[in-house]
């Protein structure tokens, strides 16, 4: 029976081993017994572990790794009467991840939110672009969207329940197996962040053509029979057009199966956004100055269609 670090490992001497992870919560049992309605643990510090590769799942002679990223546990006396939100600050006090209770709530998975104990997994992870709008869901042609990943330093999680709020630092390290310098995983990041930031404005301005394109089929379908407005429904179909041109330009959601991608249907900037991120994020490097050169043809791109997005409007 050892405890190494925040770890319980028992072993059998040859028959087996487990290993309890985190004992962080155990060890401030008393103290969140003795807080009231709820208690956020101060977590232990989260490892960032090797970005891409594969490993082996669970089987049968196979154990299960423990989760990667930040273990965060909170206990709450009964079950909150409205939602439960969690946010990631960094140094600087911007919220840089969030996450909450509340069903359909963005940000993936949803926080839990029951009487007692509750542990969620941040994985180290910014916030990701806002979904898009897309009638039955969007197909990514080159996969969806990454997210930059945290670089070692401090940070904190703020749990908010009943609006009462509770803040506990985290402190993110990194694997010592990565040989990484710290100049390039700053690199990286800031790489990966104008990425997320310009996939966030194209899905920004691809949903605005979608609301505005609902907004014209509906007088479309509304004013079809009314030979007195057949101006307008001309004007509306003819606009419709337009929009519809310029949101494939954002986005390609015509093809309905991702088999029809590439043959039927032209791979357009989100794709490419997309792929670039996984070339510059898929591993603990530096990016190479191809991958700044990209990134710059394609922010000339975006800019580009945001400024004819903008005409439109004005028009």
């Amino acid at each position: 029976l050892v405890v190494h670090g925040n770890d319980l490992v028992l072993a059998t001497h040859g028959r087996g081993f487990w290993i309890l992870d985190d004992l962080a919560p155990l060890r401030q049992a008393a103290a969140a017994l003795a807080a009231g309605d709820a208690y956020l643990f101060k977590p232990d510090n989260a490892m960032r572990t090797p970005l891409g590769g594969a490993g082996f799942g669970a089987g049968p002679t196979l154990g299960a790794n423990a989760p990667g990223g930040a273990l965060i546990d909170y206990y709450l006396k009964a079950a909150p009467s409205g939602p439960v939100t969690l946010e990631v600050l960094d140094s600087s006090g911007a919220v840089i991840n969030r996450f909450s209770s509340e069903p359909g709530a963005e940000g993936g998975r949803p926080l839990p939110a029951r009487a007692g104990g509750n542990r969620f997994v941040w994985n180290l992870g910014y916030a990701p672009p806002p979904p898009l709008r897309v009638p039955g869901g969007p197909i990514f042609e080159a996969g969806r969207p990454m997210t930059p990943t945290a670089v070692p330093g401090r940070y904190t999680v703020r749990l908010t329940v009943d609006g009462h709020i509770y803040s506990q630092p985290l402190t993110v390290i990194l694997d010592p197996r990565l040989t990484a310098s710290a100049s390039d995983l700053a690199r990286q990041f800031q790489l990966m962040r104008q990425i997320n930031q310009a996939l966030s404005e194209d899905h920004v301005a691809f949903n605005q053509i979608a609301g505005l394109q609902q907004q014209l089929r509906g007088i479309v379908d509304r004013l079809s029979g009314n030979p007195a407005m057949q101006a307008v429904v001309n004007a509306a179909k003819a606009l419709d057009a337009r929009a519809d041109t310029l949101a494939v330009r954002f986005f390609q959601y015509k093809a309905r199966a991702a088999k029809w991608l590439f043959m039927n249907y032209p791979i357009q900037l989100n794709a490419k956004l997309v792929s670039l991120e996984g070339s510059v994020g898929g591993s603990d490097d530096a990016p190479t100055s191809q991958d700044v050169a990209v990134f710059q043809k394609l922010r000339g791109v975006l800019d580009a269609r945001l400024a004819d997005w903008r005409a439109m409007q004005q028009q």
